[in-house]
């Protein structure tokens, strides 16, 4: 999310004014949720680039992660998820996932796939 947070922001803005930005969380192995640090900084990032009114939620994990930008590598290093994927030998992987707006692609969820979408982001879908 923060690698393409700019143009996934851009792109929603052309479906509509009301948007829902739900940072997902993983699954503990028992079945639980397991809220996941950098899934609510890299909606904060996402947030933080939309346009608008927002609700207090949205407020918060736009101020963590403006609290976060200036340090994203090393503290997506020291997250729960990040220790995890560097012990597993996936460090480059993490290095990657702290790099900011440097990718303007955007995933479309269209009959159960994900593809890409490069015009989306210059010419947005109307809003009726």
């Amino acid at each position: 999310m923060l690698r393409n947070s700019r143009a996934v922001a851009l792109a929603a803005m052309g479906y509509g004014s009301r948007i829902a930005v739900i940072p997902a969380g993983e699954q503990w192995q028992e079945g639980g949720l397991r809220p996941c640090w950098e899934d609510w900084i890299g909606a904060g990032a996402i947030l933080s680039h939309l346009k608008g009114n927002v609700s207090a939620e949205a407020r918060a994990a736009i101020a963590a992660y403006h609290q976060a930008q200036p340090n994203l590598n090393p503290l997506l290093k020291q997250c729960g998820s990040g220790q995890e994927l560097i012990g597993r030998g996936f460090e480059p992987d993490v290095e990657l996932a702290s790099e900011l707006n440097v990718s303007d692609c955007v995933p479309r969820l269209t009959d159960g796939a994900y593809s890409y979408n490069s015009s989306i982001i210059t010419n947005p879908p109307s809003v009726n």
